[in-house]
């Protein structure tokens, strides 16, 4: 039931919906189920809760790190997960005043109105100003990314820590239920603070990485059918990685495009140097072509686990086309140094 790579999934889970069980059993049921009007509140409150844990937990898949790997899979599904959980964590924080404005409904037309479009006090003006910029972030990428471009976008997606900086403070200090609890109060006040960690030390502190590897480019070799082979050397320390991992490569030097871009190694990880093996499908992987020998990159990772010895069958079929080829070059390479294929019996199909 429970497999290894859900186990994240899980634990997000029972973040959420633990301190929301909490707060609905904290309180007599004819409060929370009274009335239709009742329900809403209580759904609005709930959604509240759930919404705030998984916005600040986002921020944690956010991150580049092996353990993460360990406890959701590959990093690809970390972000297929982020991309669920930030979806999610927006639609429940969306519902919030909505359901609370019908539920005042009850008490009075215009005093629904008068929660959902003014001011109020500070405390609930903080939530207000959190959900305001989440929404302009999120009319930008739908409908500006590309007039910004992508770096313009970044610096615009950063103001995101500004919006989980807020909600802390509104899911904090706002009066309500929450705050007569004060064990979940600063429950969530912990998880907030995760959630703000994990912001800084992605956004401040990412110099400091220490799964970044500084290299040099030796050459690009033009393999045919748009293909190139980027070969580095490091300058330092060497990056060690298993057959089939992907890393991102960072060019520092030079009049070249500074964005972070993954690509999957090709060479074995005896190699004295690293390989990517690259289609020039867009401006950037064509660009490659042109970088000139010393440019100084930053090589992250390693990440990924399609490797060979992630499974614990030994009689293994691997099958790939075009550019797929990359991770089992790599452990084609890998055997070749070790002499023999250690054991393992595989058969391989390309096209």
């Amino acid at each position: 039931m429970f497999k290894k790579n859900n186990l994240g999934t899980w634990f997000i889970a029972l973040l959420s919906v633990a301190p929301v069980a909490w707060w609905f059993f904290a309180f007599p049921l004819a409060s929370r189920l009274g009335s239709i009007w009742d329900i809403a509140g209580t759904l609005g409150k709930a959604a509240a809760i759930a919404g705030f844990v998984l916005f600040s937990l986002n921020f944690v898949l956010a991150l580049r790190t092996h353990w993460l790997e360990k406890l959701f899979g590959p990093l690809d599904r970390v972000y297929r997960i982020h991309h669920i959980v930030g979806g999610l964590a927006f639609i429940f924080l969306i519902l919030h005043p909505l359901l609370l404005a019908l539920s005042f409904v009850s008490v009075s037309p215009l005093f629904a109105r008068d929660f959902l479009f003014g001011i109020g006090s500070w405390q609930v003006a903080t939530g207000k100003l959190a959900l305001l910029v989440l929404f302009v972030i999120l009319a930008l990428t739908l409908y500006a990314y590309k007039k910004l471009g992508h770096d313009r976008w970044k610096i615009v997606h950063k103001f995101i820590g500004l919006a989980l900086a807020l909600g802390v403070v509104h899911a904090f200090y706002v009066p309500g239920e929450v705050s007569v609890i004060p064990l979940l109060r600063y429950y969530l006040l912990l998880i907030g603070l995760v959630g703000i960690s994990a912001f800084l030390w992605r956004t401040v502190f990412q110099m400091f990485k220490r799964n970044e590897y500084e290299y040099e480019f030796v050459s690009v070799n033009n393999l045919g059918a748009e293909i190139y082979e980027v070969v580095l050397r490091p300058l330092h320390k060497k990056i060690s990685h298993m057959p089939g991992q992907f890393a991102f490569v960072r060019i520092i030097q030079g009049a070249y495009d500074k964005k972070s871009h993954p690509f999957t190694i090709s060479s074995s990880p005896d190699d004295q140097y690293i390989r990517f093996s690259i289609k020039a499908l867009g401006d950037y992987t064509k660009s490659l072509a042109a970088i000139a020998s010393g440019t100084r990159c930053r090589i992250e990772g390693p990440f990924g686990r399609f490797t060979y010895s992630t499974t614990p069958e030994t009689h293994q079929l691997w099958v790939a086309g075009g550019i797929g080829v990359t991770p089992f070059l790599s452990m084609a390479r890998f055997f070749k140094d070790q002499g023999s294929t250690m054991g393992y019996d595989i058969d391989m199909y390309y096209s």
